[in-house]
């Protein structure tokens, strides 16, 4: 791919030629030669998307650091919630079955390898749980990529990880009115 950048002799031209320099570096050659002069100029397409600060990645060494740190999260996120969350916060609260009420059972079911009596409990179980395990995966695998979980969600593994979760999450809304309404055997029991 290349940019044509007219140069011509006047203070914003040369603002602009010193701008081109610092972010593409060597890459920027300038031939001044008349006021209005197209120079070839050879960019990649991924260069130009982005900003000159995010073009810079940190060290493969952070990096993998960074992702170390990111999947030590999410285990300690898992076990504290094993541990230490012993009911829904939310039939704590309001003392009305949540979405994902009856899941935790259904995940403990189905790590004894009782597969029918954990999709009675709740039938997202096995997809939530894959869901969730693939955007596990994906933040770290893009905190290694790109140094943080939060940048980089280019990868095509990666956001339909995104949209994995967010699709079982609305199938988990969807469940739960049908159960208020009486389908699938009623309100899961709390």
């Amino acid at each position: 791919m290349a940019v044509a950048v007219a140069v011509s002799g006047d203070l914003r031209a040369r603002s602009e030629e010193r701008l081109l320099i610092e972010v593409f570096g060597d890459r920027y050659r300038c031939m001044p030669r008349s006021p209005r002069r197209r120079v070839p100029v050879t960019v990649s397409a991924m260069e130009l998307a982005l900003p000159a600060a995010e073009k810079t990645l940190p060290p493969l060494g952070s990096r993998a650091v960074r992702a170390c740190l990111v999947a030590g999260f999410w285990t300690l996120l898992v076990f504290a919630a094993l541990r230490w969350l012993p009911r829904c916060p939310v039939v704590l609260l309001f003392d009305v079955p949540c979405p994902g009420c009856g899941l935790s059972r259904a995940l403990r079911l189905l790590a004894h390898g009782e597969v029918a009596a954990s999709l009675s409990f709740h039938p997202l179980a096995i997809p939530g749980l894959l869901a969730n395990a693939a955007f596990v995966v994906a933040t770290v695998a893009v905190t290694f990529i790109s140094g943080s979980p939060f940048r980089g969600w280019k990868p095509m593994p990666a956001r339909v990880a995104l949209w994995a979760v967010a699709v079982v999450d609305l199938l988990a809304f969807a469940l739960w009115g049908a159960r208020f309404a009486g389908a699938f055997g009623g309100p899961i029991p709390i």
